[in-house]
């Protein structure tokens, strides 16, 4: 058995009602964990080019580029946990750009919108609400993501 039909077959014995969160936790988080760690290799890709502008096209490859095979009620259980991790990824960030590197006020804060912005867009996902790319880009230019990313990269 491959590693990722293993994943597969374990995934599959989750059962929300009856698993502890110890099991649950198991197979669960390693997935979301993976997702979120794309999500922030392409946001400091983004984040320390040198020049250039964030297009929407670059909006769009960041709500993609999950690589969690969980879908449904096992993926949005990984947002239960949600504040727990996000408060280990400003200095996951900081690690990624410099080691002694201190994410200021506004770094935070845009981290915090693009990753909420995530939450609510695989909330809609989940629920089988009909989410466009546009609505997507809608949900993420509501909070000038794209114009506060550009702002940081001039400076």
């Amino acid at each position: 058995m491959t590693q990722q039909e293993e994943s597969a077959h374990n995934i599959s014995r989750i059962n929300l009602t009856t698993s502890t969160k110890e099991e649950i936790l198991h197979f669960v988080l390693p997935y979301f964990i993976d997702d979120l760690e794309n999500y922030l290799s392409l946001f400091e890709d983004i984040l320390i080019k040198s020049s250039g502008k964030v297009k929407e096209e670059d909006i769009n490859t960041l709500l993609r580029r999950g690589t969690s095979p969980l879908r449904g009620e096992a993926r949005w259980l990984g947002f239960s946990i949600f504040d727990q991790i996000m408060l280990s990824l400003n200095h996951y960030l900081g690690r990624l750009l410099n080691d002694s590197w201190e994410p200021d006020r506004e770094i935070r804060e845009l981290l915090a919108d693009f990753l909420m912005s995530s939450r609510f867009f695989l909330d809609c996902l989940i629920k089988n609400e009909n989410v466009s790319d546009k609505d997507a880009v809608k949900i993420f230019s509501q909070r000038n993501i794209p114009e506060r990313l550009e702002r940081l990269l001039i400076l």
